[in-house]
């Protein structure tokens, strides 16, 4: 083992502690297990719901991890294992979890030996003899331990489908790390691949093997760091994945503990579940659509547009009145939105952008429907368009300058002139400015509906348009110049005096200020959680016939949002 310096040490142990350990959150009061009564925290593994049914859900945690903190909200204290085994969308499986002894800084047992144990544990709580099948939730190194017992052991019980939440597929930064403080080789499994050959082997054996295909493999993702460090990045959180791949608004420790049904993690399951046991996806058989600028405009179908995930990258799609988008997965990438005045969307999942059904200017906005398992990121807009502002009025004609008097002239006999000095001119008055023109009223926000199965951060934007700011009033033309008065003199003929100067013009008004516009009302929203995505997906019939009820899903989806 290479050993660090002692600085590096510090540095490593400081983040070993403050990220990896901070995922035990052991408790000294395990929940309540149902069935033969073991504890999910201080046994190897526990029943948390056990009846007649012929499925069981598998919990499996990660490194430093153990069978109640890693799976238990810290401030609801909800227990995801006891969540799911409450919930009758899942009435059909019963629910296990599976603990072993995992620590940074100690000798133990190897992710190939848990592997063995996992198996061991599996047959002495009977679960090849009593279950016809068996789907595992698995988080961070709990998902390559399931990955080890599938390849070695998957003859035993038939696995439809796994869920791997931030599992490090490609290894860890964090385990690099740990495996330079400790004698864990645990630690050593989870290096990055380069180097790493258990995971280097385990990721030829699986793409080798037909439970590369067979099994349903979902991956989740997280969003955020983890006392400032991403403890498993993307790409290796969704390798060997053949699935959706949710990404999730938490950090490492958090992403597995729902705090409600209503999670993002817990909604990500339960829709992969139902999709896979009932049967549940929107569509099947659809192609994948990419629009972006080389593809601006996909071919619609009587209005309708399905698709098996819709991926549009920075630009803005536009539906047609009335349209109908169905997808089992909608990603908006960057600045990308999808736009209608009457339009309904409906996915499995729909993450980032907007989908947006606002007015242009002084319109009111038109009718968003709305329906998906998993809103993620996303903004939902039905709001009013601001309403114009006023023309401004048009500025007065400036008043004409005073003609200047005539000089006087004080010559006299054959060789002069004279004649008297005249007064110079009065000016003309500047003409009054037009009035502003009046402002526009601001648009109508507009009707949303809205079902989902989770709590969606978001808050609909349905408020109506500004009034538009009334024209300015047009500025008064200056008034003239007064003509400048004749110079008098002094000669021979005699004398004339100096004459005054015109008056000035008077400036014109100002034009009033127009009318400002007034406000649009604020728009409608009905907005619904479901509990189930079934609600949804029987709504829509099979793939080949969505164009022929381009008008009864939205109508069907609208009621069932205004139900409580």
């Amino acid at each position: 083992m290479i050993k660090a310096s002692l600085p590096a040490v510090r540095l490593i142990v400081a983040l070993i502690v403050g990220v990896l350990s901070f995922s035990c959150q052991r408790s000294s009061s395990p929940p309540s297990s149902g069935g033969d009564g073991l504890s999910a925290s201080d046994e190897a593994i526990g029943f948390v719901k056990k009846s007649d049914a012929s499925r069981v859900i598998v919990f499996v945690h990660g490194f430093v991890g153990d069978g109640k903190g890693t799976w238990t909200n810290p401030r609801t204290k909800a227990y995801w294992p006891k969540l799911i085994a409450e919930d009758s969308a899942f009435e059909s499986s019963d629910v296990l979890v599976y603990s072993y002894e995992t620590t940074a800084l100690k000798e133990n047992l190897s992710i190939d030996d848990l592997a063995e144990n996992l198996r061991l544990r599996l047959e002495s709580a009977g679960v090849f003899r009593k279950y016809q099948e068996a789907v595992f939730v698995a988080h961070s190194m709990g998902g390559v331990i399931v990955r080890n017992y599938l390849l070695k052991y998957s003859d035993r019980i038939k696995v439809p489908m796994v869920y791997f939440f931030a599992t490090p597929t490609t290894g860890a930064s964090l385990g690099n790390l740990a495996s330079l403080i400790g004698e864990s080789p645990q630690a050593e499994g989870l290096k990055k691949l380069e180097g790493n050959l258990f995971l280097q082997g385990q990721m030829n054996s699986w793409l080798a093997s037909p439970l590369s295909r067979s099994v349903h493999s979902y991956c989740a993702f997280e969003t955020k760091d983890t006392k400032g460090v991403r403890v498993v990045p993307r790409e290796s959180a969704t390798n060997l994945c053949n699935e959706r791949l949710d990404p999730i608004g938490e950090d490492h420790i958090n992403i597995v503990k729902p705090t409600s049904v209503s999670s993002d993690s817990y909604v990500a399951f339960k829709v992969a579940y139902e999709e896979v046991f009932k049967n549940q996806r929107l569509v099947a058989g659809a192609k994948d659509l990419v629009i972006d600028v080389s593809t601006p405009a996909p071919a619609w179908t009587s209005n309708t547009l399905v698709a098996d995930k819709l991926l549009v990258k920075d630009l803005t799609m536009m539906m047609p009145n009335g349209g109908v988008i169905v997808a089992n997965e909608i990603v908006l990438e960057g600045a990308a939105s999808i736009k209608g005045k009457d339009a309904t969307v409906v996915a499995g999942s729909i993450s980032g952008g907007s989908i947006d059904a606002s007015g242009g200017p002084g319109e009111t906005a038109g009718r968003l429907t709305l329906a998906t398992a998993r809103l993620i990121g996303v903004r939902v807009k039905a709001a009013g368009g601001d309403g114009a502002g006023g023309a401004p009025g048009g500025g007065g004609d400036n008043g004409s300058d005073g003609g200047n008097g005539e000089n006087g002239s004080c010559g006299a006999g054959m060789f002069g002139d004279f004649h008297g000095s005249t007064g110079g001119g009065d000016a003309g008055d500047g003409k009054p400015g037009g009035d502003g023109g009046a402002a526009g009223n601001g648009g109508r926000g507009g009707e949303v509906f809205l079902l989902t199965l989770n709590d969606p951060v978001i808050s609909p934007e349905i408020q109506g348009g500004a009034g538009g700011k009334g024209g300015i009033g047009g500025r008064g033309g200056q008034g003239g110049r007064g003509g400048k008065g004749g110079a008098g003199c002094q000669g021979v003929g005699g004398s004339q005096p100096t004459r005054p100067d015109g008056h000035n013009g008077r400036d014109g008004s100002d034009g009033r200020p127009g009318a400002d516009g007034s406000p649009g009302e604020r728009g409608t929203i009905w907005a619904r959680r479901i509990d189930r995505f079934g609600v949804i997906s029987a709504v829509i019939p099979e793939t080949s016939a969505i164009p022929d009820y381009a008008d009864e899903i939205p109508e069907r989806l609208r009621l069932l949002a205004k139900q409580r």
